[in-house]
């Protein structure tokens, strides 16, 4: 009977690991997912105020294009929350750079 109750044991211990395990990666998941479309709503605001017509903001803009391509490319790779968040980061500073463009005019 011991032997039953340590094998009882071990068998919840084993699917108490693995369900955390799969919860960690769906919130890891949810989070990446998440920095996606706020990166995705930075590079469409940054396109939507004309970075694209600003030098300096036009390759900010498109290195942000092309680390979100990156991120949707490797979504279940850990590097694709960073390329996401690097994505928002670029996509900031050529909105950034597009305002302070138009406010010299």
């Amino acid at each position: 009977m011991l032997i039953g109750g340590n094998m009882f044991k071990a068998s919840i211990l084993a699917a108490l690991v693995l369900a955390s395990l799969a919860l960690g990666a769906c919130a890891r998941q949810s989070q990446t997912t998440k920095q996606l479309a706020e990166s995705m709503v930075a590079v469409r605001g940054a396109e939507t105020a004309g970075a694209a017509r600003i030098p300096r903001a036009a390759l900010h803009l498109k290195l942000a294009q092309e680390a979100m391509t990156q991120a949707r490319n490797t979504i279940n790779d850990r590097r694709s929350n960073a390329l996401a968040l690097r994505a928002s980061n670029e996509a900031d500073l050529a909105l950034a750079l597009t305002r302070e463009a138009y406010s010299r005019y």
